[in-house]
């Protein structure tokens, strides 16, 4: 789960705002609990003094992005490093996206198997979060010190036949940003 980022069109960790009786990070961890996810990793960066006691809160593992400036791309590729040796893919999840819904992540965890280098849900409004990626397509970013790049550049350049888009009926999940996301934010 990528908690990493400085948070700046918001002005404070948006993570760790109050969120249905929890905080934003809380209600999504709460929701990948009832998932068939069975290990979760949060990755902090920014405001990691906020972020990393909610995560403990939760009983998930918390590893620290060295430099989140990097962008989201450093932070799965941190959060990688503390799961390759048990896994073969990886759920990116945003941890400021409460409203995550746990079918969806559900589907998209069980139609992924290698050969396959992602599966992406396909809202009725495009694709979005969360999104599994195998860890040979994560590993080879890595070798290729693409690290600067955006996740969603490199699932996009596979061919078709390595890329699996899961239809889901509803709009994408909203992530929160900006103050006027958080008011809004049901």
């Amino acid at each position: 789960m990528l908690a990493a980022g400085a948070a700046t069109r918001m002005g404070s960790s948006k993570v760790s705002l109050p969120y249905r009786g929890s905080t934003v990070l809380g209600t999504v961890l709460r929701q990948l609990h009832a998932t068939v996810v069975d290990r979760v990793v949060v990755v902090t960066g920014y405001h990691a003094r906020e972020v990393e006691p909610i995560a403990s809160e939760h009983g998930v593992d918390v590893v620290r992005n060295p430099d989140p400036d990097r962008g989201n791309l450093s932070s799965v590729l941190t959060g990688w490093e503390a799961v390759r040796a048990e896994a073969d893919a990886a759920l990116v999840v945003l941890g400021d996206m409460p409203g995550i819904d746990c079918g969806v992540v559900d589907r998209i965890v069980g139609e992924w198997a290698p050969p396959l280098g992602a599966v992406v849900p396909e809202y009725t409004d495009g694709p979005g979060h969360p999104l599994l990626v195998a860890g040979d397509l994560i590993d080879g970013l890595t070798a290729a010190h693409m690290a600067d790049q955006p996740l969603w550049s490199a699932i996009w350049d596979l061919p078709d036949t390595e890329r699996r888009s899961v239809s889901i009926a509803s709009p994408r999940p909203r992530d929160i940003n900006t103050p006027a996301d958080y008011r809004s934010a049901d």
